[in-house]
């Protein structure tokens, strides 16, 4: 789950701290469920300047993320989870 919390182990995970296959060029990554504030801004914690700039420098390359599809919970009129929305 990549989020602005998260994004330390997201960002060490693409540097390849965890393993060098990350970085072949015919590698893909799919962040599943990611959640990161625009182009990185506001990743991790206000004193984290280093973690910032590594975010903004990678979640903001134009052309590097696109979203495949988005989910968002959807409420009844009554307030019920996960029932379907009539348009």
């Amino acid at each position: 789950h990549a989020a602005d919390t998260t994004a330390g182990f997201f960002l060490a995970l693409l540097r390849g701290d965890y393993g060098a296959r990350v970085k072949d060029p015919g590698h893909v990554t799919v962040a599943v469920n990611a959640f990161w504030t625009g182009s990185g801004e506001t990743v991790g914690q206000p004193w984290e300047f280093g973690l910032k700039k590594e975010a903004k420098a990678v979640l903001g390359r134009a052309g590097d993320w696109e979203k495949v599809y988005v989910c968002r919970r959807v409420r009844s009129a009554a307030g019920v989870e996960g029932t379907l929305r009539r348009s």
